[in-house]
């Protein structure tokens, strides 16, 4: 036997150890585990039976137990967040026709991820002009402009995909110029000014 077989030889030697090995941790972690538990039916709140696993130890099975009882089985809660991912879709539509927001384009599930994003962008710009309206030189109207710029600097952005990839900078990115003319520009030459957002404010 060369050496080249040689040292062929003690790989395969290594390598089924290797494997031998891992079969045998796998069996004890299973046995381990079949020995510290049991398993018995559940009624969850929904009402539907499902045959789960308890620890041995009584007073920890009885603290699972009493939780589990309490929640929904697997497939009622999946169907209850889609149904809630529904209706909160539809409150999300409803407040962007009432606000004028114009309608996104993408896929289904990305305009549902999108006015989800665009319905929180608009609640933190929304309390962001509501913390303003206090401030010295601050009017209803100067706030109300500043509403309706960025309404319209949103409006820009119809891709479902442009809110998903701006997700961190948002609100940042639609209030900071609308925020500072806000607060250092008189009203009276606010009709001077451009209709037209900055250009700085959309990135």
């Amino acid at each position: 036997m060369g050496e080249n077989d040689q040292v062929a030889y003690l790989k395969g030697i290594r390598w089924h150890l290797s494997y031998w090995y891992a079969v045998l941790c796998s069996w004890l972690v299973k046995r381990e585990w079949k020995l510290a538990t049991v398993h018995d039916y559940v009624q969850y709140r929904c009402g539907h039976q499902k045959w789960v696993s308890f620890p041995r130890i009584k007073a920890e099975r009885r603290q699972k137990e009493e939780w589990l009882v309490a929640q929904l089985c697997t497939d009622c809660y999946r169907q209850s967040q889609r149904d809630q991912r529904i209706r909160q879709t539809f409150r999300d539509l409803e407040e962007a026709r009432i606000r004028g927001l114009a309608d996104l384009r993408g896929s289904e599930a990305m305009i549902t991820w999108a006015l989800r994003i665009r319905a929180e962008c608009l609640a933190e710009i929304d309390q962001r002009f509501e913390q303003r309206r206090g401030m010295p030189g601050v009017t209803e109207e100067m706030v109300r402009r500043g509403m309706s710029a960025c309404i319209r600097a949103m409006n820009r952005q119809t891709a479902a995909s442009w809110w998903i990839d701006h997700l961190g900078d948002l609100p940042q990115t639609l209030t900071l110029d609308y925020l500072r003319e806000l607060t250092s520009v008189p009203l009276e030459g606010s009709s001077q000014r451009s209709e037209n957002p900055p250009a700085s404010t959309m990135r």
